[in-house]
């Protein structure tokens, strides 16, 4: 990503989401694309979104529910310890959950909440969740490669015999910080 903004005159900076270097209210906007799922200290980091937005600004936020994926396998059970596999590598599988509560606890408002769901019957090779194959694979920890290339394999047999089923639910949080709220209010 820092490659691509540099083609295109954007400037990313890659910091530590508990200590933004950025001043009270510097920004009016955010957007947070599955990244709290990874965040360990997820208090802290959301504090730091809340400080970092000037009064009135506006966070969205999507993460996944990773016990909302839905992935037909001829092998279930090889299925549920990939997938076991990739759940170790977020902080919280399952924080869209508690996401709201968070966000208030932090001093937003939610104004608004949808889902969006990921939803591929065929598993064409440029599709999300074909991607996904490799992604998850290459990150689910403790499985075996052995594991892993079968249960790719399984995929991609699946897709070509047009048995392939794939749903995925990602959850959008609309939130806003108090527009009359002064830096250091939540301090």
């Amino acid at each position: 990503m820092l490659a691509l903004a540099g083609e295109n005159e954007v400037e990313l900076v890659h910091v530590s989401g508990t200590q933004l270097p950025f001043e009270d209210g510097a920004f009016d906007a955010a957007v947070a694309t599955q990244v709290y799922e990874f965040v360990e200290r997820l208090t802290e980091a959301l504090a730091e979104l809340h400080r970092v937005l000037r009064p009135g600004g506006r966070a969205l936020v999507l993460d996944t529910d990773w016990d909302s994926l839905v992935w037909h396998s001829s092998d279930p059970e090889r299925m549920d310890s990939v997938l076991a596999g990739w759940r170790r590598r977020v902080a919280d599988p399952r924080l869209p959950r508690t996401l709201a509560r968070h966000l208030r606890e932090a001093g937003f408002s939610i104004s608004s909440s949808e889902t969006l769901t990921i939803f591929d019957v065929h598993g064409e090779p440029s599709s999300y969740s074909a991607r996904q194959i490799e992604h998850l694979g290459a990150s689910a920890a403790g499985v075996d490669a052995a594991v892993i290339r079968a249960w790719a394999a399984d995929l991609r047999d699946l897709a070509s015999s047009g048995d392939y089923f794939f749903s995925l639910n990602r959850y959008l949080f609309l939130a806003f910080k108090a527009a009359d709220e002064r830096p250091n209010d939540h301090d």
